[in-house]
């Protein structure tokens, strides 16, 4: 009986133990993030970083931790950091687009062009009308296949879901210059205008496209 009992306290204190080990650990990791987020805000992304961290050394699964600790890498200029930060956040949380932006990105940057491609389709697959995909679709294709067309279609149709976009407009406008359309690159480029007036870039553009006329 006395072993029985002597067990059964032993395996009490064993289960507190580990309780209060767990709740230290959620804690710490909360206060790591959150001086981590009030270091980050404050420009010292160095301080930021090294409290990040510690915050998903102590949960690796801790997602907005890695979120700010990629944000922090790259307002800290260390790209590498931050690429594989982005990995780790893909792995442990592989539908979220904003991840899958970042990496796109960095692999088109990076001439990797067919990790940068699986990662766009899989944006537009879940989301057709995401600008920022679409932009980059379109880049991909300048770098790969100079495609105009199909450049010029994508540009179309960024500006259909949001006329707004003046970069899309200069681009588009750009293309219909080189098929030498300078009356379409005019239209597009007004319209710009009228969109979005006092636009520095599109009025550029326009006074640009008279000039070479």
């Amino acid at each position: 009986m006395k072993c029985r009992n002597l067990n059964k306290t032993i395996l009490i204190l064993l289960a507190l133990f580990f309780m209060v080990g767990c709740a230290s650990d959620t804690d710490n990791k909360e206060k790591f993030y959150s001086e981590g987020e009030k270091q980050f805000l404050a420009g010292e992304y160095k301080k930021a970083i090294i409290h990040l961290k510690n915050a998903v050394k102590l949960d690796p699964g801790f997602i907005k931790a890695h979120q700010l600790l990629a944000q922090a890498y790259e307002k800290n200029n260390d790209g590498p950091s931050a690429f594989n930060t982005f990995l780790t956040l893909e792995t442990l949380d592989p539908d979220n687009l904003d991840t899958k932006l970042k990496l796109a990105a960095i692999y088109l940057s990076g001439k990797q062009y067919q990790d940068a491609q699986t990662r766009i389709e899989d944006i537009l697959e879940a989301d057709p009308q995401n600008i920022e995909a679409l932009y980059l679709r379109a880049e991909l294709l300048s770098l790969t296949s100079g495609q105009i067309e199909n450049i010029r279609r994508l540009y179309t149709r960024i500006l259909k879901i949001d006329p707004s976009q003046v970069s899309a407009s200069h681009r588009l406008a750009k293309i219909y210059l080189a098929q030498k359309q300078p009356d379409k690159a005019e239209q597009v480029l007004k319209d710009a205008l009228q969109k979005t007036p006092g636009s520095s870039e599109a009025t550029k553009a326009l006074f640009g496209l008279y000039l070479r006329q």
